[in-house]
C-alpha cells in the first residue's frame, strides 16, 4: 500500500512509493509517443550488369541504405536464397556459377533488411553463364622418347594462375576410345612423366589436361609415339687369315638399344648354319675364329636390341687356302684323280663368292696333271 503525502512546515511532501509510481507513469508516456520505423531500406545492384556474361565466381556489388541502418543483404537466384549474405559496408558478396549450365540465364535478386525487419529486394538483374573463358588454355606434348625400357612424355609448362594439376591420358587407340588416366601431377613445374607400362611394339596415345583450381579441365591434342624400330643392318667389313686363325671384323650398332651381336657360319660341305660367338658390348665388333679347316665359310653377322628384334647382314665367304694350296696338296700325295674332283668343289665355291675368273686359272692347273 503506497502512504498518501504529507506536509512539513507547510510543505506537500509525496512518499517513496508515488515518486517511484510516478516515475515509471513517465517512461510509459514517452516510450507510448515515440514512433515506430517503417522505412524499409533501399538496395541496387553495382555489377554485374543486366544481360551481361558471367563465369566461375561472380563478385556481386551494392549500394544500400537506411533510415536508421542496414542490418544485412541477401542473395538471390532465380528467386531462391542461397545462404549468402553480407551485413557491412562495402557489400560484396561472391557466387559461384561453375555448376550452372553453359548458356543458361539466371535472375540475380538482392534483399536488404534493416533492425526493424523491414525488407526491401532490389531490381533483378539478368546474366548468362559463359564459362568457356574460365576454361584453362591447353599445353601441347613436346616430345615421346624411348628409352629404358620405358616411353619418357614431356609437354609445355601451363601459365594458369589458378593452375591445379596436368593429368597425363593415354589410349592404344588412335580415336583416344578406352583412354586411362596415368598419373595426375599438381606441380605446375613438373611437365614430365615416364610411363612404362607399355608395349613399345604398339602405338601409344597421350594427351595432356591442365585441371584449374575451379576443376575446369582442358585437355591438349593426341601425340602418337614412335614404334621402335628394328635395328639398323650391321654388315661384316672384313675376314682375313694368319697363323693365329681367320679374323672377322663388322661394322659397330647405331642402335640405341643395342642388346647384342651373334656371329654365324656356315661350313662348305655342310647343310646347317652355326651360332659361333655372342658379343654384348656394343663397341665388340671383331671374332678371332681358332678351330677351322681346309675349306669355304660364309659368315654372318646378327645384331639385336633390348626387345628382341634383330637384324641379319648378308653373308660373306672366306675360303681358308687359295686353289693353289688346295691343289698342290693333292699333287704332292699323288692323287692323279683329286684335280679332277677339285674341279668341280672349286667350279662351286667360285660361283657363291662370284670369282668366275678362277675357273680359267684351275682348268689350266688340272690339264697340266693330264
Amino acid at each position: 500500500m503506497i502512504k498518501s503525502n504529507y506536509e512539513i512546515g507547510g510543505n506537500t511532501w509525496f512518499s517513496s512509493g508515488q515518486i517511484i509510481l510516478g516515475f515509471l507513469l513517465g517512461l510509459l508516456l514517452l516510450g507510448g509517443c515515440e514512433e515506430l520505423d517503417t522505412t524499409p531500406p533501399s538496395v541496387l545492384i553495382i555489377s554485374p550488369t543486366e544481360g551481361s556474361n558471367v563465369s566461375e565466381i561472380v563478385e556481386i556489388t551494392c549500394v544500400a541504405s537506411d533510415n536508421v541502418g542496414v542490418e544485412s543483404i541477401e542473395l538471390w537466384i532465380d528467386g531462391l536464397p542461397l545462404d549468402v549474405s553480407t551485413e557491412s559496408e562495402p557489400y560484396t558478396m561472391n557466387w559461384s556459377a561453375i555448376e550452372y549450365t553453359e548458356g543458361s540465364m539466371h535472375v540475380i535478386t538482392l534483399r536488404a533488411t534493416d533492425a526493424e525487419n523491414n525488407r526491401t529486394d532490389s531490381d533483378p538483374v539478368t546474366v548468362i553463364i559463359d564459362n568457356s573463358v574460365a576454361y584453362p588454355l591447353p599445353v601441347a606434348i613436346t616430345s615421346i622418347v624411348f628409352e629404358n625400357g620405358g616411353l619418357t612424355i614431356q609437354w609445355d609448362q601451363s601459365m594458369e594462375a589458378d593452375f591445379a594439376a596436368y593429368e597425363l591420358q593415354k589410349s592404344v587407340h588412335a580415336d583416344f576410345s578406352d583412354s586411362e588416366i596415368v598419373v595426375s601431377v599438381d606441380n605446375i613445374l613438373n611437365t614430365s612423366f615416364v610411363d612404362l607400362d607399355i608395349d613399345p611394339l604398339t602405338y601409344q596415345y597421350y594427351r595432356v589436361a591442365v585441371i584449374d583450381q575451379f576443376g575446369f579441365k582442358t585437355p591438349g591434342s593426341i601425340t602418337s609415339s614412335t614404334l621402335d624400330p628394328v635395328p639398323g643392318v650391321v654388315e661384316i667389313t672384313s675376314i682375313s687369315s694368319s697363323d693365329a686363325g681367320i679374323l672377322i671384323e663388322w661394322e659397330e650398332s647405331e642402335d640405341g638399344d643395342f642388346q647384342s651381336y651373334e656371329l654365324f657360319y656356315f661350313e662348305g660341305g655342310s647343310d646347317q648354319i652355326v651360332s659361333l660367338a655372342t658379343y654384348l658390348e656394343k663397341s665388340t665388333t671383331a671374332h678371332l675364329m681358332t678351330d677351322y679347316g681346309v675349306m669355304e665359310y660364309s659368315f654372318w653377322i646378327e645384331v639385336a636390341d633390348s626387345l628382341g628384334q634383330t637384324q641379319l647382314s648378308s653373308p660373306k665367304t672366306f675360303f681358308s687356302q687359295t686353289a693353289f694350296e688346295i691343289l698342290t696338296t693333292y699333287m704332292l700325295n699323288n692323287d692323279l684323280n683329286a684335280p679332277t674332283l677339285f674341279s668341280d668343289w672349286y667350279r662351286s665355291a667360285s660361283a657363291v663368292a662370284g670369282n668366275e675368273d678362277s675357273y680359267f686359272i684351275l682348268d689350266i692347273c688340272v690339264d697340266s696333271q693330264k
